[in-house]
């Protein structure tokens, strides 16, 4: 049984540290989708930029279209300028080019305005294109690394799933039985606990005197009374 007790102290080991890498596998694997998600927000963020820019040259499209409208139509009052019969007509056509002039004034101002915003959009894209390459550069790098990282971590886990599988066909049928069920009553799934000093290391329970004298023959599984762990004593130290 002294084996058997040994044995069962390795498996849960390599169980929990099994369970460290898994964790720290999902971690690392959080990075690195965290990494594509700093990229895909700059990505938005220059694309919404654009998309304002793009708004911005649309509208001034829109007014050079009006302004040329404005100026077919001056040149029709104009002609109907050289073509008035009386001082009314005359008049008429004056104030319909004065109108006209003075509305593309008004938006030739507007346009003038639209030109420096387009122009400061445009200084701020190519910022932000330099920007992205130096992003991209560090979240390429900073996922290669991750990378490296988590296949580390895989090969550590494999190598342990065969300690694993080794570790539980050295424990017999019947003791193995216990573990789990032990282990299963466990919030933290840790089914043994190590005695040192009469102290259970499980809950920081003394147990009683005799119990740990018992616990020196390893003759046998015996439990915490307060936990209800599997409670061994041995020399080495974990």
């Amino acid at each position: 049984m002294e084996q058997q007790i040994d044995n069962l102290a390795r498996l849960q080991n390599i169980e929990i540290d099994s369970k460290a890498i898994n964790k720290r596998i999902a971690e690392i694997t959080e990075q690195y989708e965290i990494q594509d998600q700093r990229l895909q927000d700059f990505k938005t963020l220059m694309e919404s930029e654009n998309q304002q820019n793009d708004s911005v040259k649309k509208a001034y499209r829109e007014y050079e279209v009006t302004v040329q409208d404005n100026l077919n139509l001056i040149a029709k009052s104009k002609e109907k300028l050289s073509l008035a019969k009386n001082n009314k007509e005359y008049q008429s056509s004056l104030k319909e080019i004065d109108e006209l002039e003075k509305k593309n004034s008004a938006i030739e101002d507007s346009m003038l305005e639209i030109l420096e915003k387009i122009e400061s959009a445009e200084d701020k894209i190519r910022a932000r294109e330099q920007e992205y390459t130096v992003l991209k550069g560090e979240v390429e790098e900073n996922r290669r690394q991750i990378g490296l990282e988590i296949e580390a971590k895989q090969a550590e886990l494999e190598q342990l799933s065969q300690e694993l599988a080794g570790a539980r066909g050295q424990i017999s049928s019947e003791v193995l039985d216990i573990f789990e069920k032990v282990k299963q009553q466990q919030k933290n799934k840790i089914a043994l606990a190590r005695v040192v000093d009469a102290v259970c290391q499980g809950c920081n329970v003394t147990i009683p005197a005799q119990l740990y004298n018992e616990l020196h023959r390893r003759d046998r599984i015996r439990f915490c009374p307060k936990c209800g762990r599997i409670a061994y004593w041995s020399e080495s130290a974990r």
